[in-house]
């Protein structure tokens, strides 16, 4: 048994890995799905300034407090922080109370709040990447802040 575990493991083979809450259920190349339920705290982020939206489009990050953190999915070797955005935008958007639009000399908005999430994507490559999680629900969300403008 020990001999088949080792080719395996040479041969890039692995079973499905556990984290926290998710259960590996797919690979491919540079991305690895999870599905599973994760709740956590920390800061969310909407950046509306034309740089963020070139780069990741318009969409609600999440930056989870330290301990917490240690929870998510880190399956490649990565200096990116702990971090993901949520895949069902407008979703986010509503729960949390986002406005359309950032009010006025503000580039985005910025709060607190507890999410649950399902369904978390790894996304590993060269250059700026960033994992993707469906947002469930959110309590104990902080009154939002302005961000200001780059």
């Amino acid at each position: 048994m020990q001999k088949i575990v080792v080719i395996a493991l040479c041969l890039g083979m692995s079973a499905p890995v556990v984290a926290a809450g998710f259960k590996e259920v797919s690979r491919d190349g540079r991305y690895v799905e999870y599905q599973g339920d994760l709740r956590l705290s920390g800061r969310f982020e909407r950046q509306q300034d034309s740089i963020t939206l070139d780069w990741r489009g318009d969409r609600v990050c999440f930056y989870p407090d330290a301990v917490p953190a240690k929870l998510l999915p880190r399956v490649f070797p990565t200096n990116k922080p702990a971090m993901f955005c949520f895949s069902n935008t407008r979703t986010a958007i509503n729960a949390l109370g986002l406005p359309p639009e950032p009010p006025e000399g503000a580039c985005g908005m910025i709060g607190t709040a507890t999410v649950s999430i399902s369904r978390y994507v790894v996304e590993n490559g060269m250059g700026e990447t960033y994992d993707l999680a469906t947002f469930v629900s959110a309590e104990n969300v902080s009154t939002l802040k302005p961000v200001p403008c780059p």
